[in-house]
C-alpha cells in the first residue's frame, strides 16, 4: 500500500468521525476544554479539501508538576522530609497502607501491639471494675513513608508528637470493655510517633483506663479473679487490618507494681475474631469480621485482712456464746443478755463487711455467714427455754439433796439439768 493510499484512508476515517461528532452534537470546543487539564487539541484545514490536520499537545498533570521533589533528601530537615513524604500528591492519610502478595492481591495491614502496665488498682468488687495505667504501643509498616531510598545516609528515625500523628494514617483501636479512659500528659498528651527509615511506624501512648471486670464471689474471700482487657479494630475488618501481639513481651508489668487486696499470679493473652452483623451490631453500621486482642490478669485475694477482721472475731463471738451452757439454769438475765449481745455482734460484723461485696453476691454470702454464726446462739436459747420450762421446773426438777442446800452450793444444778434433759 502506498503512502497516498494511507493518507486517503486516514482522511476518510477522520471525515466519518467528524460526521458522527456532528450527529451527536459533539462540540470541538467542549472537547478541547475537557483536554485542557492534560493538553489541547486543534483542528486545521489542509491543502486537501477532504483532509484535516490534528494537533494534540499533551502537558504534565498539575498535581505531578507541583509535587515537591525528594531528590537530595539527605539535606532536608525532618520537618521538610515528612512534609514531602506526606504531601497529598504522594500520600492519602485516609487510606491504609497496602502491600501486594505474590498473587497480586492486596494484603491486610498487620498491626502489632504491646502493653506495659505501670499501675493496676481499684479492683472494687462492689463496682465490678478496675483501673489500669500503662504504655500502649502499636507497630505497623507503611511503605509510603520509607525514606531509605531518598535519604540513604539518614539512619535515625523521625520522631514527633501530635503534629506528626495528624499527618499520618493510624489504625483506630478501641477498648471494648472500657468504662472511661484518657491519654495522660501535662502540657501535651503523651502520644509519641516514630517513623523508621524502612517505613515502620511505632505509635506509643500513655493511657489510663477504667475497665469492667465480671468477678465471681462464690468462694469469697478465698476467690480467684480474672480481669480482661480487650482491644478491637473499630473501622477496618480483617480484610484490611489484623491485630497481633508482639512475639516478645507482649504484656509486661512494672517491677514496682503492688496491689493492696490481691496478689498478681500471672497473665494470659489471646488473639481472636469478633463477628459484627445486623444482630450483634458491635461495630455500629459496619459488618464483617474484626480482629481482637485480649489479655487477662490472674489475681488471688489476700485473705489476711479477712482472717483478722472477720474470721477471728466470729470465732471469738461463737466461743463466748458457749459460756451460757455453763451458767446455772435459773440465771435467766445473764443468759438473755449474752444471747442478745452475741446476735447483735454478728449483725454488726456482717454489716461492716457488706461493702466489700457486690449486691447480688452480698445477700447470698450474708445469709450463709449469719446462719452459721447464729446457730450457737439459737441452740443456747433453745436449751435455756427447754431446761427452765419443760424439764426443770423448780418444784420437781431439782434432786432432793439440792433443795435444802444454799444457792452457792447448787452449782451442779445446771449440769444435772443438762443430764436430766438428755435422759428424757
Amino acid at each position: 500500500m502506498t503512502q497516498r493510499e494511507v493518507d486517503i484512508l486516514v482522511s476518510l476515517g477522520l471525515i466519518c468521525w467528524l460526521r458522527l461528532a456532528t450527529a451527536s452534537a459533539l462540540d470541538l470546543s467542549h472537547l478541547q476544554m475537557n483536554l485542557a487539564g492534560n493538553g489541547s487539541i486543534m483542528l486545521a484545514s489542509s491543502s486537501n479539501p477532504d483532509a484535516y490536520n490534528i494537533t494534540v499537545n499533551l502537558t504534565e498533570s498539575p498535581s505531578l508538576s507541583t509535587c515537591p521533589s525528594l531528590s537530595n533528601a539527605d539535606s532536608l530537615t525532618q520537618t521538610e522530609l515528612i512534609a514531602r513524604l506526606t504531601d497529598s500528591c504522594r500520600y492519602d492519610r485516609l487510606e491504609p497502607p497496602t502491600t501486594l502478595s505474590d498473587s497480586g492481591d492486596s494484603d491486610p495491614v498487620d498491626v502489632y501491639a504491646r502493653f506495659y502496665i505501670y499501675v493496676l488498682k481499684n479492683l472494687d468488687s462492689s463496682d465490678l471494675q478496675f483501673m489500669v495505667q500503662g504504655l500502649l504501643q502499636f507497630r505497623y509498616v507503611d511503605p509510603r513513608l520509607a525514606f531509605t531510598t531518598y535519604a540513604p545516609s539518614r539512619k535515625q528515625p523521625v520522631m514527633g508528637q501530635a503534629i506528626l500523628r495528624q499527618s499520618l494514617w493510624v489504625p483506630h483501636i478501641f477498648l471494648a470493655n472500657e468504662q472511661s479512659s484518657t491519654v495522660l500528659g501535662t502540657n501535651e498528651k503523651d502520644m509519641l510517633t516514630t517513623i523508621y527509615p524502612d517505613g515502620t511506624v511505632l505509635i506509643s501512648t500513655r493511657i489510663q483506663a477504667t475497665l469492667y471486670c465480671w468477678m465471681n464471689f462464690q468462694k469469697f474471700p478465698f476467690d480467684e479473679q480474672k480481669c480482661t482487657t480487650i482491644l478491637e479494630s473499630w473501622m477496618y475488618n480483617t480484610s484490611v487490618l489484623q491485630l497481633h501481639w508482639e512475639v516478645t513481651n507482649p504484656v509486661s508489668f512494672d517491677s514496682q507494681l503492688q496491689l493492696t487486696e490481691y496478689n498478681l499470679i500471672g497473665s494470659l493473652y489471646n488473639e481472636s475474631i469478633v463477628v459484627s452483623d445486623e444482630i450483634s451490631m458491635s461495630h455500629g453500621a459496619l459488618e464483617g469480621n474484626y480482629s481482637t486482642l485480649s489479655f487477662t490478669v490472674l489475681l488471688t485475694r489476700e485473705v489476711g485482712y479477712y482472717v483478722i477482721d472477720y474470721f477471728l472475731p466470729s470465732i471469738m463471738i461463737v466461743t463466748i456464746s458457749w459460756v451460757t451452757f455453763w451458767l446455772q439454769a435459773d440465771q435467766t438475765p445473764a443468759r438473755t443478755t449474752l444471747g442478745c449481745t452475741t446476735l447483735l455482734s454478728f449483725i454488726t460484723l456482717s454489716l461492716s463487711q457488706e461493702n466489700n461485696l457486690s449486691k447480688p453476691r452480698r445477700v447470698r454470702l450474708r445469709q450463709h455467714h449469719l446462719a452459721a454464726q447464729q446457730q450457737p446462739g439459737a441452740e443456747e436459747t433453745h436449751h435455756q427455754i427447754h431446761c427452765q420450762v419443760d424439764i426443770c421446773p423448780k418444784s420437781e426438777a431439782q434432786p432432793p439433796g439440792l433443795q435444802s442446800q444454799p444457792k452457792h452450793h447448787q452449782h451442779g444444778q445446771g449440769l444435772w439439768c443438762e443430764q436430766h434433759r438428755h435422759h428424757h
